[in-house]
């Protein structure tokens, strides 16, 4: 992808005074913070410098990018070339904990094609249906895409993302094209830090008098494991969240790991339909980063519901952190694992109503 030229440092023809006044303002203005949002996302505004035009790996293509106000304006001629153009964001190092992008794009096609350059170099592709000539809002997550190709050629996505690239491509249009995009958006989720479980608003009560929280999108990710050679995704589509790994090239295993912001709750309850063969691996990370192995029997490609409580895995199953054998709470994380050794070649998780309980105290002895 190319890279837009640096910008030539300007002449300073301020007496002192005016200059020192125009760097507190300089100062001022760099130190705005962010804006966010009412649950925490930080929100960046990309500015202009940041775009520049790509014209595609076809040479006969020609194409421009115009900024207006508040908005840019792609435009591609493909009477000679084909392929794409594309305008290009560059993520900069301030922006690199943001995990997507929205914006709001108008263009003549019925198919926008984006496409992430991760820290490898390694292009994924997303394609999001739109309307002719219609307005619409484009999420572009950070998320791993087909087809691949450059850098790691992989198929997983490296963090941090480098570069957006959103598409007018020649097979979308009859000879020319435009896209215009507006309100770009770039956006981090809020940290995850401890949260007081009590003062939690979404918390519910089971019959038993126990508590609980469902955990959000944003509180899990997905783990490739020791092996660089496995390969698999993590999804999400509503409540349910799609683990796969593909061990044709490597072993090990991958896992759909859960961040846990909850310093009360002693365990977690989900329902699990996967083509494991006899068991699910559930990693436990206590607070010294010690991980504790639990094994789960399963049914391959039947649901059921699967327990995990917070307790120290069997003699010999834990490494890590202080590596005593002990559970330290709280609780930092729990893995669910896809292992190499249950599956032939190819494996898939579904886990779906997922569940933090904070079990309610026992009552006085008589």
């Amino acid at each position: 992808m190319k890279h837009p030229p640096s910008a030539g440092a300007p002449r300073i023809l301020a007496p002192v005074t005016a200059l020192a006044a125009f760097l507190l303002m300089l100062i001022a203005v760099a130190t705005k913070p962010a804006a966010a949002s009412g649950d925490g996302t930080v929100e960046f505004r990309p500015p202009n410098r940041d775009w520049f035009f790509d014209s595609g790996p076809d040479p006969a293509t020609t194409g421009a990018l115009e900024f207006s106000k508040k908005t840019i304006l792609l435009t591609g001629d493909f009477t000679r070339g084909k392929r794409y153009v594309a305008a290009a964001c560059v993520i900069s190092r301030k922006f690199r904990e943001a995990n997507r992008m929205v914006f709001t794009v108008r263009t003549d096609q019925e198919v926008l094609m984006v496409l992430l350059t991760d820290s490898t170099g390694q292009v994924h592709m997303q394609k999001h249906p739109v309307k002719l000539n219609k307005p619409k809002e484009i999420t572009v997550k950070f998320v791993a895409g087909k087809p691949f190709w450059d850098g790691a050629k992989d198929g997983v996505l490296h963090l941090p993302v480098k570069e957006v690239s959103v598409l007018v491509h020649s097979d979308e249009v009859d000879q020319r094209g435009f896209c215009e995009i507006s309100d770009v958006r770039l956006l981090k989720p809020p940290a995850s830090e401890p949260i007081v479980f009590e003062n939690f608003d979404a918390r519910k009560i089971t019959i038993d008098g126990s508590t609980f929280v469902e955990p959000t999108e944003r509180d899990w990710a997905f783990d490739r494991g020791p092996d660089p050679a496995t390969t698999g995704t993590l999804e999400f589509s509503n409540k349910t969240i799609l683990l796969t790994g593909d061990f044709t090239r490597g072993k090990r295993y991958v896992a759909a790991a859960c961040a846990i912001r909850f310093r009360e709750v002693n365990r977690m309850s989900f329902k699990v339909h996967t083509n494991q063969k006899k068991t699910l691996i559930v990693f436990i990370t206590d607070v010294t980063g010690q991980i504790h192995l639990q094994r789960h029997p399963v049914k391959p490609n039947e649901s059921q519901k699967i327990t995990v409580g917070w307790t120290a895995g069997k003699s010999k199953e834990f490494r890590g952190g202080a590596k005593d054998g002990v559970l330290h709470l709280p609780v930092r994380k729990v893995s669910v694992l896809i292992d190499s050794a249950e599956v032939a070649g190819r494996g898939f998780c579904e886990i779906s109503d997922v569940r933090l309980f904070n079990s309610p105290p026992s009552p006085p002895a008589t």
